[in-house]
């Protein structure tokens, strides 16, 4: 079997993390499948790693479609895996080809929360129309899927739920390397309108109330940063909210702290509870669309919050800080071996 990945670049995102997880797995449990990675531009941070993995190829000219079916020609796969939904637009490329199978991977909801209508409108009418192109659209959780099927009106065969590779072998040593902060709570996500680090901060206003020394470390970076440093400044918080920035080794600091929380206004199923819950480490999450209900069984693996309840957000970090804690999520479906095999399957069965 050939198959090419489509990629929009190798940057450090959660697609992209995940896609090359998936390519690790394959690799692993299905060395004689022949895999292509394709990519519309040529630059990210794991730019080596996926082209450690299997051979990559970009295309980054000015007509991508051209030089897309060109390589469609020269590779002759039999699936192509479009690691994001709208990279699906290039089935119009090879509409011809129908012994060619098309996979695409929906790992957000089609209506987002910080698009206008109009963008939104679009979103759907593109997905109505390429996903009944495709051979099958993979959603990241049963929350994602149920969006799809009664927005734009997609039924269960054409539509299927996979959970993303997140838990693999190499995370817990890694988890153990020392970490220069304690007792804290962390939060891990790029700084961006939809992790809510604005919610936080208000959280974090109110619980500093009873608790003057509550700390929050904040791992990742993003185009928000100069704001939520201003802001953080303005709430007096400089000495509770530390932005420590991107680093390649979250989990450590997942693991060490008391609790990792979740501000977001929207997901699909946001991979750091997923390892927070693999390295014990307690759950706090609003319970935004989609997937923290999932994963928390709707509360009972996690403390879940109502959106924008602020309140019940400080009263679930008092009760971790106070010794209260809650079963973890049962995570088999997550690990690498686990996800790569449902994809194998899935391969196989389209194919």
């Amino acid at each position: 079997m050939k198959i090419i990945f489509m990629l929009e670049n190798y940057d450090m995102g959660g697609v992209e993390k995940v896609s090359l997880q998936l390519l690790k797995g394959i690799k692993l449990l299905a060395p004689e499948i022949c895999v292509s990675i394709l990519t519309e531009q040529d630059k990210g941070e794991l730019k080596a790693e996926f082209n450690q993995t299997y051979p990559c190829q970009c295309l980054n000219g000015r007509n991508n479609f051209r030089i897309f079916k060109n390589k469609i020609e020269e590779l002759q796969p039999d699936l192509i895996v479009f690691t994001k939904g709208g990279l699906s637009k290039y089935k119009l490329s090879i509409l011809f080809n129908e012994h060619i199978k098309t996979i695409a991977i929906q790992h957000v909801p089609i209506d987002l929360p910080d698009s206008s209508t109009l963008k939104n409108t679009i979103r759907k009418i593109s997905a109505a129309f390429l996903y009944r192109l495709v051979s099958k659209v993979i959603c990241v959780s049963d929350g994602i899927a149920n969006n799809l099927k009664s927005t734009i009106k997609l039924n269960d065969k054409q539509v299927g739920r996979i959970y993303n590779p997140v838990i693999d072998q190499q995370i817990s040593p890694l988890s153990q390397e020392t970490v220069e902060y304690s007792n804290y709570f962390v939060c891990v996500g790029r700084i961006h309108y939809q992790k809510g680090y604005d919610l936080l901060l208000n959280i974090i206003q109110q619980a500093k109330v009873k608790d003057n020394n509550i700390q929050v470390v904040i791992i990742g970076d993003g185009p928000d940063r100069q704001m939520l440093e201003e802001s953080i400044k303005e709430k007096e918080l400089n000495d509770n909210v530390i932005i420590h920035g991107f680093t390649d080794n979250p989990y450590k600091y997942i693991r060490a702290a008391k609790g990792i929380l979740m501000t977001s206004r929207w997901e699909g199923l946001p991979t750091v509870l997923v390892e927070a819950a693999y390295l014990k480490t307690q759950i706090i999450s609003f319970d935004c669309r989609y997937g923290p209900s999932e994963l928390t069984s709707k509360g009972r693996n996690g403390y879940l919050i109502n959106e924008n309840n602020e309140k019940d957000f400080v009263t679930a970090i008092e009760k971790v800080n106070s010794g209260k804690i809650k079963e973890l999520p049962q995570l088999t479906d997550f690990h690498l071996k686990s996800a790569a095999k449902n994809y194998l399957s899935l391969f196989r069965e389209v194919s």
